[in-house]
C-alpha cells in the first residue's frame, strides 16, 4: 500500500537526509515549460521524461530506475483531456485513476492522500486547481463520442483522461512509492481533435512530423484547430509549471 507521511510532519522535514522526489512529465514540451522557471534543481529532485502512451511510459520506468535508485514520492505531470465542465488551463490534482488499457480488466489505482491534501493547499489566484477523478486510456480521444464511450466503463465517474498516468502509477504501486498526478486540461469534453493522432504516433509514442505535415497538406482545413490545440498546449504548459513551482516551493524543496 502507498506511504503516507503522518499529519504532524511537514513535507520538507521529512527530507533532510535528501529524500527523492520524481517528477515525470509525459512530453518534452511540459517539462521544457517547468524547466524555464527552475534552473538549479537540487540534487533530490529527479525531472525525466517517460513519453505518450502506456507502452512508452512504462518502459521508461523501467529503464531509468534500473540507473538510479526508486524514490520516495512521485509526480505524474502533464496535459489532460476534460471530461465534465473542466475548461482550458484548469489543473487538475488525480490520487484516483481507471486503468482503461484493456476493457476486460479496468483496475483503479489509488495515490497519495498527503500529497494531495497539501497540493491542495495552495491557493495562487491565477489558476484554477481542483480534485478529479482520472482515468488512462491507451489512445487518444479524439471526441466527445470516444469520450464519452470509454468514460461508460467508469460509470462516468472520471473527470479527465491522459495516457501515461495508470501506467506510472501501476509501478509505483508496485514498490509502495506515495504518488500524485498533476494534469492541466487542454481539451475539454467538445473539443475535437483537429486529427487523428493515433494513425500519426508510432509504437514509441512519438509523433511523425512527416506523417503530421502530410496529413495538414491534404487537409489544409485541419490547420485552425492545429493553432487552437497548440494556443491550448502552450497556456496548459504554463500553467502546469506555474504550479509546480508554487508547489516546491511550498513543500520548500527549492
Amino acid at each position: 500500500m502507498p506511504r503516507h507521511l503522518p499529519e504532524s510532519q511537514t513535507f520538507s522535514s521529512m527530507i533532510p537526509d535528501k529524500k527523492r522526489l520524481s517528477i515525470v512529465f509525459s512530453l518534452d514540451q511540459e517539462k521544457n515549460s517547468f524547466s524555464k522557471l527552475i534552473h538549479n534543481v537540487p540534487e533530490n529532485i529527479d525531472i525525466w521524461v517517460c513519453g505518450a502512451g502506456p507502452a512508452a511510459s512504462s518502459k521508461e520506468f523501467v529503464k531509468h530506475f534500473s540507473q538510479q535508485s526508486y524514490p520516495d514520492y512521485m509526480l505524474f505531470c502533464g496535459f489532460a483531456g476534460g471530461l465534465s465542465d473542466l475548461e482550458v488551463g484548469d489543473v487538475v490534482l488525480s490520487k484516483k485513476v481507471y486503468n482503461l488499457y484493456s476493457i476486460t480488466g479496468i483496475s483503479v489505482l489509488n495515490g497519495d492522500q498527503y500529497l494531495l491534501d497539501k497540493a491542495l493547499e495552495i491557493h495562487p489566484k491565477s489558476l484554477r486547481v481542483t480534485e478529479k477523478i482520472l482515468m488512462s486510456t491507451s489512445c487518444v480521444l479524439l471526441n466527445r463520442s470516444m469520450k464519452e464511450k470509454f468514460n461508460s466503463l467508469t460509470n462516468h465517474s472520471a473527470e479527465c483522461v491522459d495516457m501515461e498516468t495508470a501506467a506510472l502509477a501501476s509501478h509505483a504501486a508496485d514498490l509502495s512509492i506515495p504518488w500524485l498526478a498533476v494534469r492541466v486540461i487542454t481539451d475539454g469534453i467538445d473539443n475535437a481533435m483537429p486529427l487523428d493522432f493515433n494513425a500519426l504516433t508510432d509504437a514509441s509514442g512519438q509523433l511523425s512530423m512527416p506523417g503530421l505535415l502530410y496529413e495538414v497538406l491534404k487537409h489544409p482545413k485541419t490547420i485552425p484547430g492545429l493553432i487552437s490545440l497548440g494556443k491550448h498546449s502552450s497556456i496548459a504548459g504554463k500553467n502546469l509549471a506555474s504550479f509546480l513551482f508554487r508547489f516546491l516551493s511550498y513543500m520548500e524543496l527549492i
